[in-house]
């Protein structure tokens, strides 16, 4: 049977990404020789390019033209915008970096990105109120000064800062990092962003694009904003690789000096000004830096490998917290180790790859949200829920509240 030929050459696009992965840069090397879409599909299902990888061939066996269709037409029906890079209404921003995503899932209008300043705010998502407090006061003036705020819409400073742009009676934008199709994606304040911006993902869901992919958006958002504006991160912290991504693109750091020196939480904010970033006590600081003209362009330019944490002081620093933990256990706690819990140790031979995994980051950090594990084991939600439900089961591991797991 011949190939149905699709007018819509969005299908295509959406196909490709589906296999070659979301931000594969390959996916650009293979497409430069062609000028049509579907000529590049064309020669793909035949066989005809060469240099694919295992995984990608096996996706182009499993993934069907209509599967792609069927996506572009369910996203629609949910009001969603599917772009390609040669749609109108493609940010002109994101077209001009090095590795811009093939296929846009936008709900609102991307014409927000075109504002004078596009400014991206990044933190903790577990912020004390100090950090909440200053996200609200500094979004909010740059919302009224006519700055976009955007952010990666996960919980904490992310949230707060569209929420404080939304409160000003501005527009505001934010990037998903678990896709646009997410139930995480589909709240009120989601609508109200969509209402009042932009809401943009570089996927619909993990079920057809893959695992999800945090640095993939922090690229997006690095490429749609003029500058990064860190409120609260610890040295380690997951939100500072958008610095990576702001070096690469020329992009300007900001951060909010700490609250307190001796506070770990703030210990990624001391690195960043340390290393360059501008530190900024209101949105005035940020504001005449990306006036055109009126300073150096070096001022704000931080380099990656200066604050990122070394793998093994990363791990120096986890030790000292649990050992810290461990003598405050054992002075408050008068039992028998043989009957303590901190005492249990699990056979790991019999825990499948992913479940020793979680295993693992649950030892070193103690307690972690079902989203903090899909983030950090980089492997879809709803697989994690799978395997933590399998080892609650078991018996190694517990449910707290509100989706946060423990060993037990």
């Amino acid at each position: 049977m011949s190939e149905i030929i699709y007018g819509d050459r969005r299908v295509y696009w959406v196909w490709l990404e589906m296999v070659f992965g979301v931000a594969n840069e390959s996916f650009w090397n293979t497409a430069k020789d062609y000028r049509q879409v579907h000529e590049l599909c064309m020669d793909i299902k035949s066989g005809k390019v060469e240099g694919l990888t295992a995984g990608q061939l096996k996706r182009v066996n499993e993934k069907i033209l209509e599967q792609a269709k069927k996506i572009i037409d369910s996203c629609e029906q949910q009001g969603i915008t599917v772009l390609t890079l040669r749609s109108e209404g493609y940010p002109m921003r994101l077209k001009r970096t090095p590795n811009p995503p093939p296929v846009l899932f936008v709900r609102g209008s991307t014409r927000v990105f075109d504002a004078p300043a596009v400014v991206a705010v990044a933190g903790s998502r577990k912020a004390c109120d100090y950090s909440l407090e200053v996200t609200n006061e500094i979004c909010t003036q740059l919302a009224n000064a006519g700055a976009l705020v955007i952010s990666g819409f996960e919980e904490g400073i992310d949230t707060y800062a569209n929420s404080a742009a939304l409160n000003a009676g501005a527009e505001t934008a934010a990037v998903c990092g678990r896709g646009i199709c997410d139930e995480l994606s589909q709240g009120e304040l989601s609508d109200a962003i969509a209402k009042n911006g932009a809401m943009i993902a570089e996927y619909t869901d993990s079920e057809d694009f893959g695992k999800v992919k945090y640095d993939c958006r922090n690229r997006i958002m690095c490429a749609l904003a003029d500058c990064v504006l860190f409120i609260e991160c610890a040295a380690d912290g997951h939100s500072l690789n958008n610095v990576r991504h702001a070096q690469q693109l020329g992009r300007p750091i900001f951060a909010v000096p700490p609250a307190d020196i001796t506070d770990r939480r703030f210990f990624g904010q001391r690195n960043l000004i340390r290393n360059g970033a501008q530190p900024v006590f209101d949105a005035g600081d940020i504001l005449r830096v990306l006036k055109p003209g009126s300073v150096s362009q070096n001022v704000g330019v931080v380099n990656y490998d200066d604050v990122k944490v070394k793998k093994e002081e990363k791990t120096g620093s986890n030790n000292k917290i649990r050992a810290k933990k461990i003598k405050k256990f054992q002075k408050n706690e008068q039992e028998d180790l043989h009957k303590s819990k901190m005492s249990v140790t699990i056979d790991m031979s019999a825990l499948n790859p992913i479940q020793q995994k979680i295993y693992t980051a649950l030892k070193e950090n103690g307690i972690l949200h079902l989203n903090q594990l899909a983030e950090m084991l980089e492997i879809s939600v709803n697989d994690v829920l799978s395997e933590l439900m399998l080892m609650q089961i078991s018996g190694s591991v517990e449910e707290i509240s509100g989706k946060q797991y423990r060993l037990k």
